[in-house]
């Protein structure tokens, strides 16, 4: 089973930290496709890891949202 490198991992979670207030801003659906692309600017993805990459912000859609707007709302109080 093919899985996703640790630093594509640990640069989806920077991205979900610094664009917090932009993924609060996303409606549920958009979220992956955003982040994904996000993702995809900074490093060169196989689409077989852009596939994975979907995958697993589909499966952690609650935590992103939960998390991004923890960190949008820290910044603002």
């Amino acid at each position: 089973m093919p899985c996703l490198d640790t630093t594509v991992i640990r640069l989806l979670w920077s991205v979900v930290e610094k664009q917090a207030h932009h993924i609060a801003a996303l409606s549920d659906e958009a979220i992956a496709p955003w982040l994904g692309w996000q993702v995809r600017e900074q490093i060169r993805l196989e689409p077989q890891e852009a596939e994975l990459i979907h995958s697993y912000i589909l499966a952690r859609l609650i935590l992103i949202r939960t998390i991004a707007e923890s960190c949008h709302l820290s910044k603002l109080g």
